[in-house]
């Protein structure tokens, strides 16, 4: 009755008692999502012809999500949210799961060592879109109910071996870095055209990286939009410089969107010279006020 389903969406308690073959159960299926604890084996689930696969799994071992990735050949999208990525006690050296059609990679409220361990998991020289929202790490407190959650440091984090020249969009959540894992993540995107980055208790310091100073140092020379979300401390000269920069390079970015900045740091004369930098859409919204100018 369910070959031809395309799309199923399970919580993990709906199905994991049920008695199955080991075989894929639906033949079509090109879109999966589960959620929920997960104690067995999801490969029965998964088909050669999925395309879409979302996992909301608090744990899953780094070897049954290799298998379970290494039967998706034409998976094009992989999102995991809220997920522990349980590793080996040794370095592992499988080589990596091909995945020459993932077009979409989201990992969403993950620790840098979940991120770090899926990416090198994969290869995915295919790969446009990579949105990476990380969880914080936990203040131990004295009663469960009060944790309270840090944005979590990934400095020492190398999200790229080395240049990848097919992503398109990067979107960086809920971390804080020093100056040069920005720059240096940012130099082994030379085809990007999309950045936001956000909650990330970025400085005029960590967005030096994206100004030119010289002819033959650009860094990122596609970028066309950038996105500042939840940053305080940066201010409206550090945004100037950059898209002026860009401007007298000829390359304009054509977006620019700012919120959630502090309206002390934001000033008029450097709001009127983005505007007239090339930046067709711009916006900035403030804390003070939340109001949008531009």
């Amino acid at each position: 009755m369910l070959c031809n389903l395309e799309y199923l969406d399970l919580g993990f308690t709906d199905w994991e008692s049920m008695e199955f073959t080991g075989q894929p159960i639906i033949k079509n299926l090109q879109e999966l999502r589960l959620s929920g604890p997960c104690s067995v084996s999801i490969l029965f689930l998964v088909h050669p012809s999925l395309k879409c696969l979302t996992l909301n799994i608090p744990r899953i071992n780094l070897s049954t999500l290799k298998d379970t990735l290494s039967s998706t050949p034409s998976l094009e999208s992989l999102a995991l949210l809220d997920a522990f990525l349980a590793l080996p006690n040794s370095e592992n050296s499988d080589p990596p799961v091909d995945l020459a059609s993932l077009k979409l990679l989201e990992m969403v409220r993950c620790s840098s060592r979940t991120v770090q361990g899926l990416l090198d998991a994969i290869a995915c020289p295919n790969l446009q879109d990579l949105h990476l929202h990380f969880t914080g790490e936990v203040n131990e407190a004295r009663f469960a109910a009060y944790q309270i959650f840090h944005p979590i440091n990934v400095t020492q984090l190398e999200l790229f071996q080395k240049p990848h020249l097919r992503i398109r969009r990067l979107d960086l959540e809920c971390c804080e870095a020093e100056p040069p894992f920005l720059q240096k993540t940012l130099d082994r995107l030379p085809g990007l055209k999309h950045l936001r980055i956000a909650s990330a208790a970025l400085t005029d310091e960590h967005l030096k990286t994206l100004v030119f100073e010289r002819a033959g140092a650009e860094r990122c020379p596609q970028l066309m939009s950038l996105t500042v979300d939840n940053e305080p401390e940066v201010s409206s000269s550090a945004i100037r410089r950059i898209v002026r920069s860009r401007d007298e390079a000829s390359i304009p970015l054509q977006s620019v969107k700012l919120r959630g900045f502090d309206s002390a740091r934001i000033s008029w004369e450097d709001v009127e010279l983005i505007r007239s930098s090339g930046a067709v859409d711009l916006t900035i919204t403030v804390f003070a006020e939340d109001e949008v100018v531009g």
